[in-house]
């Protein structure tokens, strides 16, 4: 499971870092994951998608109860059609198997999704399953070069609402 996995990484940086953290410290770090915010952007770039005719989805590594609490806390739910978790191919994401369940689950081909993210190695996944990618560019986050180039780069989710509405309408 995907807590699993964070636990054992912060785990593993804690001692890389002399220090140590305790059941109590992961309990505490895994709740407030589940009560951060959405960038101030996010909620208007996902109402004018939907406004221009878009579908919605969110995909991600978390399991579906933790994903449904982070984004109905974030105050965002009603701006998706579709909360979804890996969880219903039991693989991670990049792998490609994940993004074409996501497909079927909403009813269209990869050929028809387009994945927005903040991590290059999810829109290189996405796009490897026949996705377009579109890479948000948030402060400290670098599209690598060894990925074939995202279809498109935006700043923010906003920017990347406007720039999907006009790339493919």
């Amino acid at each position: 499971p995907f807590p699993k996995l964070g636990e054992a990484a912060l785990t593993t940086a804690a001692e890389r870092c002399g220090t140590s953290i305790g059941d109590g410290d992961i309990t505490h770090i895994g709740g407030v994951f589940t009560t951060l915010p959405a960038h101030p952007d996010v909620a208007e770039g996902l109402t004018i998608l939907r406004s221009a005719g878009f579908s919605v989805a969110a995909l991600t590594n978390s399991p579906q109860e933790t994903a449904e609490t982070q984004i109905m806390n974030a105050g965002i739910a009603d701006r998706f059609d579709k909360i979804m978790s890996v969880e219903m191919v039991d693989r991670f994401k990049p792998h490609r198997s994940v993004y074409a369940a996501a497909a079927t689950e909403i009813g269209v081909a990869t050929s028809e999704l387009v994945m927005v993210a903040a991590h290059d190695w999810d829109i290189a996944g996405a796009m490897t399953a026949g996705c377009d990618g579109v890479f948000v560019s948030r402060p400290g986050q670098i599209y690598s070069p060894s990925f074939d180039a995202p279809t498109l780069i935006a700043s923010d989710v906003l920017d990347a609402a406007r720039k999907i509405i006009a790339h493919y309408t």
